[in-house]
């Protein structure tokens, strides 16, 4: 399987071209590896990141949490760059990539998700799932 085949387990993009995207190169039963890219006309990088079976059933906490309306982190306080979300009354994002295991820097974009943007990622966390029981 390429990386072609995998979807994104995170893609939150806006027509303003800010964007944080979990890419998944790789994929098998116990994790995934991919780059976690944040982009905008301001910062741009990507740090490299391993999810494990339990990183993956906390994301579904944490769009579950979403789905309440709960502002939510994923992976905070582990061994591995951390993601925390924020929701504001205008359907935005904040979205901040915290990497204290590496670079120690942190990078806080605001992405206007579009209408249909959490049923998309329970789609790519579904999808995942599939593709690592194979």
């Amino acid at each position: 399987m390429t990386s072609n085949d995998i979807p994104d387990l995170i893609h939150f993009a806006d027509e303003h071209g800010n964007s944080v995207v979990l890419r998944v190169t790789e994929l098998d039963a116990e994790r995934l590896t991919g780059r976690i890219e944040v982009r905008s006309s301001f910062v741009n990088g990507d740090v490299a990141t391993t999810v494990f079976a339990e990183d993956i059933d906390e994301w579904e906490t944490v769009l579950d949490d979403l789905h309440e309306g709960d502002n939510t982190a994923w992976r905070e306080d582990k061994r591995a760059t951390e993601i925390w979300l924020e929701l504001d009354d205008e359907d935005r994002l904040l979205v901040s990539v915290i990497d204290r295991q590496g670079s120690s820097s942190t990078a806080e974009l605001l992405v206007a998700v579009p209408e249909n943007w959490l049923d998309d990622h329970y789609e790519r966390l579904s999808a995942i799932r599939k593709l690592q029981a194979e």
